[in-house]
């Protein structure tokens, strides 16, 4: 498992916006995430959606490189999200 940040200005209000990542290893999975919102010095834990995000605080993987996010208040150019992810081809099965 690796932890993933993300931070300024990346998605809009209201709405379940798509972020496409640019410098980061093909992801498995998302499975738990944070947004640390500046302006109120608060935490909102997000829940993880195999759907398409439609309420706030909601995340979906929609591909190895992109997630989709919706958030009432969006995100802003201090705020910070981290995601804990499983990265393709780390996950080691025990037997």
């Amino acid at each position: 498992m690796r932890t993933l940040v993300v931070m300024g200005k990346t998605t809009n209000d209201g709405e379940a916006t798509e972020v496409t990542l640019s410098n980061a290893p093909p992801l498995a999975s998302i499975i738990a995430g944070d947004l640390f919102v500046a302006s109120s010095s608060s935490r909102t834990a997000l829940t993880v959606v195999s759907d398409t995000p439609d309420a706030n605080g909601e995340i979906q993987l929609t591909a190895t490189n992109k997630f989709k996010l919706y958030l009432s208040t969006g995100m802003t150019a201090n705020d910070i999200l981290v995601l804990q992810v499983e990265v393709v081809g780390e996950k080691v099965a025990v037997e």
